[in-house]
C-alpha cells in the first residue's frame, strides 16, 4: 500500500534510519514512479547520504512530472549540486533541459546563462545561433532579445568588436533601445570612428527622451555623447598637448553633455566635469584672441571671423557654443 509505505519512510526518517527510509521510498516508486512526494523525499535522502548518482536518476524521474515553479527550481538546483559533486559540468543540466524541448527559449536562455557563468563564450555564441533557429517571432520575443544580448556581450568579451557591433545593430533593428545604440557607439570609439560613434550616441539620446522620458537612459545617453566628444578632442588635439581654440570649443560641448548626464543621475560624470572645467574648456581670453567679434560658434558652421581654421575632425559636430566675452 502506497500510503503505508510512505508512512514507513516517515517513521524511518524520524528514527534516523536512512537505509530503511530509502527502502520504503524505493518501494513507493516501484509502485508509482509519478509520486511527487516520494520522489522529492528520495532526492533529499540520497543527497544527504552522498549517493549523488542515485539522486540524479531520481531527479530525472521527478523532472518528468508537471511541477510547480518552486519544485521545478528545487529539482534543477539539486541536480546541479549533484553534478558538481560527481565532477560533471553543472551547465550540462541546463543543456539537457533545453535539448529535451529545443523550442523552449526560456530553457535555452538558462543554458546560455550557465555557459556565461563558466566563461564558455565561444560555445555560448554557437548555441545562441542554434537556439534562435527555433524562434518564430523574428527576434521580437523578449527572450530572443536577451539571447542576442548575451551573444553580443560574449563577442565583446572575446574582443570581437566587429561581430559584437553587428549583433547590437541587429538588436537595434528589432528594438530601437538606447542601450544598444550606446554599445555600438562605444565600439566605434574603440575603432576611432568618431563621426559614426557620435551619430549612434545621438540615436541613444533621441531614444531615451521624448514622450516616455527615461531619466536613467537620458543620463547614460548624454554621458556617451559626451564621451564621444571627449575622445574626438583627445584624438584631434596636438600631441604636444597645446590646445587649439576649436579643441576648447569641442570640450565646451562635451562639458554641456556631462552636466546633462550628471543632472540625470549619471554621477560618474562628476569627475569629467571637474577635469574639463579645470583644464580644457574655453576662457574669455580664448574668445577674445580667436573670435572676438563672434557671438557663437559651431564646428559644423564655417565662420571666417574665427582665427584658427576649423579642424576637419570636428566638422561633423553641429552644436553651438556662446561667446564668453562680456
Amino acid at each position: 500500500n502506497e500510503v503505508l509505505l510512505e508512512l514507513g519512510a516517515y517513521l524511518s526518517k524520524r528514527s534516523n534510519n536512512i537505509d530503511q527510509q530509502i527502502y520504503y521510498l524505493d518501494k513507493v516508486i516501484s509502485i508509482n514512479e509519478k509520486n511527487p512526494r516520494a520522489l522529492e523525499q528520495l532526492c533529499d535522502t540520497y543527497g544527504e547520504a552522498d549517493r549523488f548518482e542515485d539522486q540524479i536518476l531520481i531527479i530525472d524521474l521527478w523532472l518528468k512530472l508537471e511541477l510547480d515553479d518552486m519544485s521545478y527550481r528545487k529539482a534543477i538546483g539539486e541536480k546541479k549540486q549533484a553534478y558538481q559533486e560527481v565532477g560533471q559540468e553543472t551547465s550540462d543540466v541546463d543543456k539537457e533541459r533545453w535539448q529535451s524541448d529545443p523550442s523552449n527559449l526560456q530553457y535555452g536562455f538558462f543554458f546560455l546563462q550557465a555557459l556565461a557563468e563558466l566563461g564558455n563564450y565561444d560555445d555560448l555564441i554557437d548555441y545562441a545561433d542554434e537556439i534562435l533557429m527555433y524562434d518564430s517571432s523574428s527576434g521580437s520575443n523578449p527572450l530572443a532579445l536577451k539571447i542576442l544580448e548575451l551573444k553580443a556581450e560574449s563577442y565583446l568579451t572575446l574582443y570581437n568588436n566587429s561581430m559584437a557591433k553587428n549583433t547590437y545593430e541587429e538588436l537595434y533593428l528589432i528594438d530601437n533601445n538606447y542601450r544598444y545604440a550606446i554599445e555600438i557607439s562605444k565600439i566605434l570609439i574603440d575603432e576611432e570612428k568618431y563621426t559614426d560613434a557620435y551619430s549612434w550616441a545621438e540615436k541613444a539620446v533621441a531614444g531615451s527622451t521624448g514622450v516616455n522620458d527615461n531619466k536613467i537612459g537620458k543620463g547614460e545617453s548624454y554621458f556617451q555623447r559626451a564621451e564621444v566628444l571627449y575622445s574626438t578632442a583627445q584624438a584631434c588635439q596636438d600631441p604636444s598637448g597645446e590646445l587649439n581654440f576649436w579643441d576648447n570649443i569641442v570640450y565646451d560641448i562635451a562639458l554641456e553633455d556631462y552636466i546633462l548626464a550628471y543632472d540625470n543621475g549619471q554621477y560618474n560624470a562628476a569627475t569629467r566635469k571637474t577635469f574639463l572645467k579645470e583644464n580644457y574648456v574655453s576662457t574669455p581670453s580664448d574668445w577674445f584672441l580667436n573670435a572676438s567679434d563672434v557671438n557663437m560658434v559651431c564646428p559644423n558652421c564655417k565662420n571666417d571671423k574665427v582665427v584658427p581654421s576649423l579642424k576637419e575632425c570636428y566638422s561633423f559636430i553641429d552644436r553651438t557654443i556662446k561667446t564668453k566675452v562680456q
